[in-house]
C-alpha cells in the first residue's frame, strides 16, 4: 500500500482544495481505470496534483505560469540539494543585493521609525506608506499628495536606483511596484535580491528556488486574505484610518524574508516522486485537452 506524502498549502490560494483531497481521491477511484493517469485540469497551487502523484501518473494543467512552476517543483526530485545556508550567503553577498540595500537604506529606516510610532498610537505615517508608498507610481508622477519627508526619501531611492542603472530593470521590480504597498520596503528589497539569484540558476534548481520564492511572497504579503489581487484598504467609508488593521500590518511586515525562504527551500528540496510520471501543461484548458492525447 502506498504511503501518503504530506501535502501542504504552497501558496495562499482562493479555492484551495487542500481539505478535500481524500474526497477527491475517492471520487476519482469510482470512475477512473485502475492505474490510469489523472488530469488535474485547473491545477492552481498544485495541491491536488501533488497528492494524486503518490497513487499514479498525473497531468497538471493551468494557464498560469506560477502553477506550472509550483507543480514541477513539488513533484520533481533533485538528485542533490545545495545547502540552504550557502544559498542565502550567496544571495546576501551578491553585488545586486548590496546595491539594492544601499538604495533603500534610508527608506527602510524611515519605515521602521513609522512602525515604532504606530505602536505608540501614531498610525498615520505607516499607513501613508501602505496607501501611497509605490515608487513606480511616484516615478510616473501619478501619486497623490505625499508628506514631504516620505516623498523626499522615495525620490532619494529612485535617484540612487537611477545612478546604479537598476531603475526600470527586473532587479528592482518588486521594490518599485510592491514595496511599501504589499510588502515593507525591507521585505521587497530582500525578495528582489532572492529573485536575482533565482534567475541566475538553471534547470530544476531554478524551478524549486522560484517556487520557494513564490511561497515566501505568499506567506508574507500584507494584503486582504493574503490574496495578491486585493491590497489593504486602510481607510473606512468615512475616510478614517482603520486602527484595527495595525496588528495584522505589523505582523505581516515584520516577517523575515530570508528565514521563510530558507524554510520553503528545505521543503521543495525534500519533495518529489520518482515512482510515477508527471506532466505539466501551461495553456488554456481547451488547448491542453488536445495536448493530453499526445502525451506518451
Amino acid at each position: 500500500m502506498t504511503s501518503e506524502i504530506p501535502t501542504i498549502r504552497s501558496i495562499h490560494y482562493l479555492g484551495s482544495k487542500l481539505r478535500m483531497l481524500e474526497a477527491i481521491k475517492e471520487s476519482i477511484d469510482k470512475v477512473a481505470p485502475k492505474g490510469g493517469a489523472v488530469c488535474d485540469l485547473f491545477a492552481g497551487s498544485g495541491t491536488v496534483s501533488k497528492y494524486l502523484l503518490q497513487f499514479g501518473n498525473v497531468i497538471s494543467v493551468d494557464i498560469q505560469k506560477y502553477s506550472q512552476v509550483i507543480c514541477e517543483a513539488s513533484m520533481s526530485l533533485l538528485e542533490t540539494s545545495p545547502d540552504a545556508n550557502d544559498i542565502l550567503l550567496d544571495i546576501k553577498n551578491h553585488t545586486v543585493s548590496k546595491t539594492l540595500n544601499r538604495c533603500f537604506d534610508e527608506l527602510i529606516n524611515y519605515e521602521k521609525n513609522c512602525t515604532a510610532a504606530a505602536k505608540c498610537g501614531n498610525i498615520a505615517p505607516l499607513y501613508e506608506i501602505i496607501e501611497h508608498g509605490s515608487l513606480y507610481i511616484l516615478d510616473k508622477e501619478q501619486t497623490d499628495e505625499l508628506t514631504s519627508e516620505l516623498k523626499s526619501l522615495m525620490n532619494h531611492s529612485l535617484s540612487m536606483l537611477n545612478k546604479t542603472v537598476l531603475l526600470d530593470t527586473v532587479d528592482s521590480m518588486i521594490c518599485r511596484y510592491y514595496g511599501g504597498l504589499y510588502f515593507s520596503y525591507e521585505q521587497a528589497v530582500n525578495l528582489d535580491c532572492i529573485a536575482h539569484w533565482v534567475f541566475e540558476q538553471n534547470g530544476l534548481l531554478h524551478t524549486k528556488a522560484l517556487a520557494a520564492l513564490l511561497s515566501t511572497a505568499s506567506d508574507i504579503v500584507n494584503t486582504v486574505g493574503k490574496q495578491f489581487a486585493q491590497p489593504l484598504k486602510v481607510r473606512n467609508s468615512k475616510g478614517d484610518l482603520k486602527a484595527s488593521l495595525l496588528t495584522k500590518i505589523i505582523t505581516d511586515r515584520s516577517e523575515d524574508v530570508y528565514t521563510i525562504f530558507r524554510k520553503w527551500l528545505a521543503y521543495y528540496f525534500s519533495v518529489g516522486d520518482s515512482t510515477h510520471k508527471y506532466y505539466t501543461i501551461c495553456d488554456d484548458y481547451a488547448n491542453a485537452l488536445k495536448k493530453v492525447n499526445q502525451i506518451p
